[in-house]
């Protein structure tokens, strides 16, 4: 995991990014798809910086224009 780690980028949260989540979690919730916060931040984050999420978490196929990456392990 310490390799993985050390490649990652810290990405912030301004108050713009709150708002994308806000956005995003409206428009899921309307279509009934219920997201745990932390994930929502994750995705906005990711999708900020054109990075992809690395995760067996199945909430984050829901995330529509996220690229996934499925672990090795």
């Amino acid at each position: 995991m310490a390799a993985y780690f050390e490649i990652t980028s810290n990405i912030g949260t301004p108050p713009a990014l709150w708002d994308e989540v806000a956005e995003m979690a409206w428009k899921l919730g309307r279509k009934g798809t219920i997201i745990p916060l932390t994930d929502l931040i994750i995705a906005c984050c990711a999708k900020r910086a054109g990075a992809a999420v690395m995760t067996r978490d199945k909430h984050f196929d829901c995330i529509p224009g996220l690229t996934i990456v499925t672990p090795p392990w």
